[in-house]
């Protein structure tokens, strides 16, 4: 009996595959015929008081969690299945925790291997551009630099706006400051610019 729990564990393990195929035929059932949960608004929660996370808690649930914990638990019984057939005296509720261990390692380190990726040191270091190769030098001498080229940005915005309005005192009268420079700079700044 010891002896072909091995051939179990890899009877199971391939049999798991053809029941992830059986599973991703329910799940596309319940793809098509789950439509209503996309996008659902959970309770009227939305429209009421303009809550969103239920509804989109709601919608993960019965468009993402439930199709794949069908198809996880379809591929597992098939693959029971298919083992119990295959093998009839080995100790197959071994094999079948053997086979569990191994696609829950996998998983594990897929998951690992695809954060490690993802966050990798190099793209943190371009994220906060503190990495050499990121064209953002960190020297003094180029902080100066930046700092000049902050000032210049400033005095022309300083220069056009007192074309534009004069002798307005920009910390006098703040709101018609506000409105003449956003109407100025609509070209400039096509999404808005906020100064309050």
């Amino acid at each position: 009996m010891r002896q072909q729990t091995w051939f179990a564990t890899v009877v199971c393990t391939i049999a798991v595959l053809p029941g992830f195929a059986v599973g991703a035929l329910f799940k596309a059932f319940l793809y098509v015929f789950g439509g209503w949960a996309e996008g659902s608004d959970f309770l009227y929660l939305r429209a009421i008081f303009g809550l969103e996370t239920p509804g989109k808690i709601y919608g993960w649930i019965f468009t993402q969690a439930l199709p794949d914990t069908v198809q996880a638990v379809l591929a597992g019984y098939i693959a029971v299945m298919i083992t119990e057939r295959i093998c009839k005296g080995a100790d197959n509720v071994l094999a079948v925790r053997i086979t569990g261990g191994i696609y829950t390692g996998f998983l594990i380190c897929l998951v690992l291997f695809i954060l490690v990726k993802i966050a990798s040191p190099k793209k943190c270091y371009k994220a906060r551009c503190s990495a050499p190769d990121c064209g953002w030098d960190s020297t003094p001498a180029a902080h100066h630099g930046r700092l000049e080229k902050l000032r210049s940005n400033l005095g022309r915005f300083r220069d056009l706006y007192f074309e534009k309005f004069g002798s307005v005192d920009f910390l006098t009268t703040p709101a018609l400051a506000a409105e003449g420079v956003k109407s100025e700079l609509s070209p400039i700044f096509p999404y808005g610019l906020s100064l309050s």
